[in-house]
């Protein structure tokens, strides 16, 4: 109870605050201040407790704000640490510049695009530079086109010698076929962690191999690229980490996505040592079909008329429409010796080697008087001096307008590709018995022949299926 002669502690509740939010502030009848805590209320209380997750991020009223800059580009600031507000000291997102620098690589071989992501300015201890890779066309005779190596240097001296290499990366990646990609993080981890910020002019220098065939044997070719970013770009470091990303998943289920003090915290990613579709290596058990990403992709042209393509998980040869094969028919009239004959040839374009003939039909058009027991006796295909195919029959051609039909498969090919362009030769073998002397007698020998009729760039297939 209050003397006659106290003055009271409160006359309002707002001569009550204590400065405290966890409270609820009250002046009572007696004039005194009463202070009864929230329940659940810690935020406010005046005590920054880290064992509820209290920090400068979640409850700067008790732990202080999150703030302070080293330079002009590294301060404090709340970021998500593992799904916390955590207080770091690095480079703010707001004052960091996202490039991208695309670049069109023609080595006389094979063209790709490459495109450089970066910050700027770019902190070395927790930024990475990514270089993404797109194949864009392979030359003609050129396989598996492959980058071997990236690094990024501060700059090349006047013979194009590396100084001051900043990261490197040991790639190893093959760009199988047309769109293929390659995407790969390069650390720059040769530059120190507490590095002050300085304007630099980066140069990305890329290491590839690719095959080609001599004498039936593939050769390795090697090469370089450089290319200079075209603006400076500033380097910094805001020391050591302490933290890892919220996630290291690179969606490859063939590695082993770490994080930790041994890796200066930044995401490892080491292949499982096993064979698995996406390491990077054909494994046994392994094609085109079941494991493109490591064997290459199956799927593709190998001329007009034929394709690679999977069946039954296998990578087989087909012809890429059967609608495309049309009858060609070619007609030779001309003078075999004292006779006439038409001969029409029917095959198809393109001609399967397995499937096809060759249907050939004589006619005997006219004949010297005289001229007895024309007989046709072999027909042969060939290339140059290379025999296709033959077919030997005895086929009488004794009256005008006698028509005979033979079949000519292609049966001694061999080593055929599966799509080649080929200069034929048809050769006809017959005999006859020529015209009787002026007494009107025959003579005991018949006449042997050959003719020859050339067909130009006939198409031949050897699909598998």
């Amino acid at each position: 109870m209050l003397t006659a002669c106290s003055s009271p502690q409160c006359e309002a509740d707002s001569g009550c605050n204590d400065q405290n939010a966890c409270t609820i502030d009250k002046c009572n009848a007696e004039g005194l201040c009463a202070h009864r805590k929230i329940a659940g209320c810690t935020c406010g209380d005046q005590t920054c407790d880290p064992k509820i997750n209290e920090n400068s991020c979640t409850c700067p009223t008790d732990c202080g704000p999150c703030t302070g800059a080293e330079n002009p580009y590294v301060e404090k600031y709340c970021a998500d640490v593992n799904g916390k507000q955590t207080c770091v000291s690095g480079v703010p997102p707001s004052k960091i510049d996202q490039k991208s620098i695309s670049d069109k690589i023609d080595t006389r071989k094979f063209v790709m695009t490459a495109t450089y992501y970066y910050d700027n300015p770019f902190d070395v201890s927790r930024a990475v530079f990514n270089v993404h890779i797109v194949l864009d066309k392979l030359n003609t005779g050129v396989k598996q086109p492959k980058i071997t190596k990236i690094k990024v240097l501060e700059k090349l001296d006047r013979r194009g010698r590396e100084l001051n290499i900043l990261g490197e990366k040991e790639v190893d990646k093959v760009l199988w076929s047309k769109d293929t990609t390659i995407d790969e993080d390069i650390i720059l981890d040769k530059v120190s962690a507490n590095m002050t910020p300085a304007e630099k002019s980066l140069t990305v220098k890329m290491s590839y191999e690719y095959l080609t065939t001599v004498r039936g044997e593939d050769v390795v070719n090697t090469g370089d690229y450089e290319k200079q970013l075209s603006d400076p770009i500033t380097l910094l470091g805001s020391g050591p980490p302490s933290v890892c990303p919220s996630s290291c998943d690179d969606q490859n289920s063939c590695t082993r996505d770490y994080c930790q003090a041994s890796t200066d915290y930044f995401c490892a990613h080491d292949l499982l040592n096993r064979a698995c579709c996406g390491n990077n290596v054909c494994d046994a058990g392994e094609n085109t079909c079941l494991c493109p990403e490591d064997c290459g992709s199956c799927d593709q042209l190998v001329g007009e008329y034929v394709e690679y393509a999977c069946v039954d998980d296998a990578c087989v040869t087909r012809l890429r429409d059967a609608a495309v094969v049309e009858p060609i028919t070619l007609i030779d009239s001309n003078l075999w010796s004292d006779f006439k004959i038409d001969t029409k040839t029917t095959f198809n374009k393109p001609f399967s080697i397995k499937d096809d003939v060759f249907t050939i039909g004589f006619e005997l058009i006219n004949k010297k008087e005289g001229v007895r027991d024309i007989l046709i006796k072999k027909a042969q295909m060939t290339d140059g001096n290379e025999l296709l195919g033959e077919i030997t029959f005895a086929k009488a051609m004794d009256t005008v307008g006698t028509i005979q039909i033979v079949k000519l498969p292609m049966n001694f090919v061999k080593n055929i590709a599966d799509e080649e362009e080929k200069n034929l030769r048809l050769k006809i073998y017959y005999d006859y018995q020529p015209p009787p002397n002026s007494k009107g007698e025959y003579g005991p020998k018949r006449i042997n022949q050959i003719y020859t009729i050339s067909y130009s760039k006939v198409i031949f297939v050897n699909p598998e299926v």
